[in-house]
């Protein structure tokens, strides 16, 4: 909320207080976020680190750790955690740059959620991530 001013002022600090919070609680879709707001913020070994955490699970166990969790939430924060390590990997920001590993990500993102995919794709054709 306090990252993108939704009901609050805009309180970048604040909001990723909170999604640190929720991360280190388990909480899969405040990592991909977290990792999203590493990542523009130019905190790159950051957002690589975060998305690591939780890109290399597929979606059966990503609902096991998540039961209380509404799944398409799970599956966002997945989704934007592979899109940002996709990026890191094609930019070699913060990781050693690889274009095949980059597609594997971008792939996965894609799979995971093709709504958030699109619309982080969309950012960064304009520049914005």
């Amino acid at each position: 909320m306090y990252v993108n001013g939704h009901g609050c002022e805009v309180d970048k600090p604040e909001g990723i207080k909170w999604l640190k919070e929720a991360s280190s609680r388990g909480c899969l879709y405040a990592t991909g976020l977290l990792s999203r707001e590493y990542f523009t913020s130019k905190l790159y070994s950051r957002a690589v680190e975060n998305a690591l955490k939780i890109c290399d699970l597929d979606k059966e166990a990503a609902i096991r750790l998540q039961e209380q969790f509404i799944p398409h939430l799970v599956y966002r924060g997945i989704a934007t955690a592979c899109f940002v390590l996709a990026r890191c990997l094609q930019l070699g920001q913060g990781i050693e740059k690889s274009d095949e590993k980059a597609k594997q990500y971008f792939d996965k993102a894609s799979q995971f959620d093709k709504d958030i995919t699109s619309d982080l794709h969309t950012k960064m054709m304009f520049g914005v991530m």
